[in-house]
């Protein structure tokens, strides 16, 4: 029976294809025993034989062969199964050799390719400096640009993002809130405006400091328009909500001052006689009550005797009441705002804006403020007008609706 089982071919290292091929035809000629029935005279006789002799069938001594996991099952021989079963672990193991040589090949095969200048991105340098924002000379083009139809702008210094977001629909405006948004003057920077894909935009604005880091964009993108529009001119203005707080402040220190001046001038009128009786009606009740009123108490005259109500409410120094000061959600001191204000304005130039950014990036560094104010630069490229809303007045709309339809002119 012995003579029939193949023995294990001794490895060569330099031909694994030839252990490959010797192992699996040993292993199908162990299997062809495996294949009749368990109780077959055939299968009983290999089984015996094998525990019985001193020497595998496959010319291997028990002490070269490596059976620690069989020695702890149990202190008899291994079955045929259970060697054919280690065999097949040793032809995957050759297999695997064998794959890991073709790699390689193949992988030398591949550098060569790669060095042919075809098959890499040349990137001239974009500054006079040398210095390239896309991408290294050393990078494919299998994994840079497949057909990019808008640049990531997340990392300055690169093509941009592996995120696989590159249609121009999945593409996000980073700052287009401060110069304009939706406004007819900002399509006219479509060309040059920062834009992050989807994933990135919303990473970035969830950063803790994505609202200081809007001052380095609004630089870079002040850059980018001067480049591809100069002499660009911008409207800096404040936006609705933080422009009515302004014109409320001014509004009602005109109308302190004014109340200042009139004190002043004018003596403060007499009381009447009547309220002068209420007056001293309600401070006999208070007397003959002999404890503090309450509010809701009043006198026989209807006159409100709590005096701790009759207080001047205190009015914060920012000149914002408690109550806006709640619904916002921190909102730019008013301070800031009036620093701001004095530098709106019409057709300001570019060196205009800069320094309204160095004023904001100054105030978040000394943590004056946590949000970027609410501060709008609306460009105004060179060469062009700006368009109107193509609306139809209310008019012609009442009158065109009105006609009833049998009434209708042919």
């Amino acid at each position: 029976m012995s003579d029939q089982n193949p023995k294990i071919p001794v490895s060569d290292p330099l031909n694994p294809a030839k252990d490959v091929a010797t192992s699996i035809e040993s292993l199908t000629d162990t299997l062809a025993i495996l294949n009749g029935p368990p109780g077959s005279r055939k299968r009983r006789a290999s089984d015996g034989e094998l525990r019985k002799s001193t020497a595998s069938p496959f010319g291997v001594d028990k002490e070269e062969l490596d059976i620690s996991p069989f020695k702890k099952r149990s202190k008899t021989w291994p079955t045929i199964e259970q060697f054919a079963r280690n065999e097949w672990e040793t032809v995957q193991a050759a297999q695997a050799l064998l794959q890991l040589q073709q790699t390689t090949s193949n992988e030398s095969k591949s550098t060569e390719q790669c060095t042919n200048t075809s098959s890499i991105v040349k990137v001239e340098p974009d500054d006079d400096n040398g210095s390239v924002t896309s991408v290294s000379d050393n990078v494919p083009i299998a994994t840079t640009t497949p057909n990019r139809e808008f640049k990531c702008m997340i990392n300055p210094n690169s093509y941009g993002c592996n995120t696989g977001q590159w249609k121009k629909s999945e593409s996000r405006k980073a700052i287009s809130d401060i110069f304009g948004r939706n406004k007819s003057q900002t399509q006219d920077i479509e060309d040059c405006c920062i834009l992050f894909c989807r994933k990135h935009y919303q990473r970035a604005s969830y950063e803790p400091n994505w609202q200081k880091r809007k001052c380095q964009l609004v630089i870079q993108q002040l850059d980018l328009i001067e480049n591809a529009h100069p002499g660009t001119v911008y409207d800096i203005e404040l936006r609705k909500n933080e422009k009515n707080e302004v014109l409320e402040f001014w509004k009602k220190d005109g109308e302190q001052k004014a109340d200042q001046e009139n004190l002043k001038t004018t003596a403060r009128p007499k009381a009447d006689k009547a309220t002068e009786d209420m007056r001293d009606d309600a401070a006999k009740d208070k007397k003959s009550l002999g404890t503090n009123v309450t509010a809701g108490n009043k006198g026989r005259h209807g006159l409100d005797l709590d005096f701790k109500s009759q207080e001047k409410k205190k009015v914060p120094e920012d000149g914002v009441p408690p109550s806006k000061q709640k619904s916002r959600h921190d909102p730019t001191p008013l301070k800031v705002l009036l620093t701001l204000s004095r530098r709106c304005g019409k057709n300001k130039s570019v060196k205009d804006v800069y320094r309204v950014v160095d004023i904001i990036d100054e105030y978040f560094k000394h943590g004056k403020i946590t949000l970027f104010p609410g501060i709008e630069f609306v460009p105004k490229v060179p060469g062009t007008t700006s368009t109107p809303k193509n609306t139809k007045s209310k008019a012609t709309r009442k009158s065109t609706s009105s006609v009833p339809h049998g009434n209708k002119k042919n």
